[in-house]
């Protein structure tokens, strides 16, 4: 339950790897578990995001590199008055940010990809939630990426 006291709600913890020798495109991995085929054409899908933000001539290369055009439609929504804030460090929570849009928009590029940004740490009043928001489209999928951990519920955490 959120909002009931100040404690922030999520809490970044980033961590540097050194990259990896191979790598595979949304699309191969989605092959690699069998997702099902197709273009999302008519689906909307809700990401929610808590700081950090998008680049759309980022997204824009990105799509276009794997052949993907026209690339999907992204429209961002505020939520608690939370802007669309790209830090600059793909090694942030950008990194997170465009990591989300850009596997839906890889996987399902006909989809309307709807991402709802919320501050971090979230207001102590804040009960408001993506589905009471009066601007969102109808969304029946969504991806909660908060790009950290939550705290466990223990006696330190109260």
């Amino acid at each position: 339950m959120l909002g009931l006291d100040n404690r922030p709600a999520a809490k970044a913890h980033f961590r540097r790897r050194a990259a990896a020798a191979t790598s595979y495109t949304p699309l191969q991995i989605a092959q690699f578990y069998d997702f099902p085929t197709g273009t999302g054409k008519g689906q909307c899908v809700a990401i929610i995001e808590l700081g950090g933000g998008e680049k759309a001539a980022d997204l824009k290369t990105y799509f276009s590199g794997l052949g993907i055009s026209p690339e999907p439609k992204v429209t961002v929504v505020s939520v608690d008055k939370a802007k669309n804030k790209p830090t600059g460090s793909a090694d942030g929570p950008d990194g997170e940010v465009m990591l989300d849009i850009e596997v839906v928009g890889a996987i399902a590029p006909q989809a309307h990809i709807v991402v709802y940004s919320r501050p971090i740490p979230m207001p102590a009043s804040s009960t408001r939630s993506p589905r009471r928001s009066t601007t969102r489209p109808t969304s029946p999928r969504s991806s909660r990426s908060a790009g950290a951990a939550r705290n466990p519920p223990g006696p330190s955490n109260r």
